[in-house]
């Protein structure tokens, strides 16, 4: 029984230090954060009676994905629904961050009736959320150089918001910067960003503290103007 007991107070203390182990370790590693950027409330153009106001925006690196959401100031629904407040538009993406290669964003030629100045973004792809009316529940991410679907992808919506992950990352650190247009069937009503371009940050993996933490309890017991595309 006393052989029992040192064992036991043994086992205690390397837990505790494995522990103290785990939490430094966790001290030092880079915090998960999403890259989230608000938009003036008011600030929408076009003539119809629903006009869509982006009032917040934000992409998060997921792995060798990225998550985008947006909300809006007052309620949508999904463009299958048929509904007057259908949301529809284009999210650009400029994977290597270089307005000088690319195709032209969809935001900038909406010009007019979205206002000025151009914003400095070069396409490899955009989501087409028009699209979500013909399949619903999912919407297409297009190939902007060739203006052909790359591949469909789910997303989500809520009374005033919507979210999408693509399975895309910026070239090197897996940055990226990123435009949103959007609007009813009728016409673009809003756009972010009105000035400078978002820009992803740089985030872990998921998961990636609970692996550690699991790799040491392992030691301890021995991922409008194209919109019919």
């Amino acid at each position: 029984m006393a052989g029992f007991t040192k064992v036991r107070g043994r086992l205690g203390w390397r837990t505790l230090m494995l522990s103290l182990v785990a939490y430094a370790a966790a001290a030092f590693l880079p915090a998960s954060s999403v890259a989230a950027f608000v938009d003036p409330l008011g600030d929408t153009f076009g003539t119809g009676p629903v006009r869509h106001d982006i009032i917040a925006y934000d992409a998060l690196l997921l792995g060798r994905s990225t998550a985008f959401s947006i909300s809006f100031a007052e309620p949508i629904v999904p463009p299958s629904t048929g509904g007057p407040r259908g949301v529809v538009g284009f999210i650009d993406l400029d994977l290597d961050r270089n307005p000088a290669t690319g195709v032209a964003p969809l935001m900038n030629l909406q010009m007019p009736p979205v206002p000025p100045p151009p914003v400095a973004l070069g396409d490899e792809f955009f989501v087409n959320l028009f699209s979500e009316a013909f399949h619903p529940g999912s919407v297409d991410v297009i190939n902007a150089a060739t203006g052909t679907i790359a591949f469909a992808v789910p997303i989500s919506y809520t009374a005033t918001g919507l979210s999408l992950t693509v399975p895309l990352v910026g070239v090197g650190d897996g940055s990226l910067n990123f435009g949103l247009t959007v609007g009813t069937v009728l016409e673009p009503t809003d756009r972010a960003p009105n000035g400078a371009v978002p820009t992803t940050s740089v985030v872990p993996e998921p998961g990636g503290l609970t692996l550690l933490g699991m790799g040491l309890l392992g030691g301890f017991a021995c991922g409008w103007h194209r919109r019919s595309h």
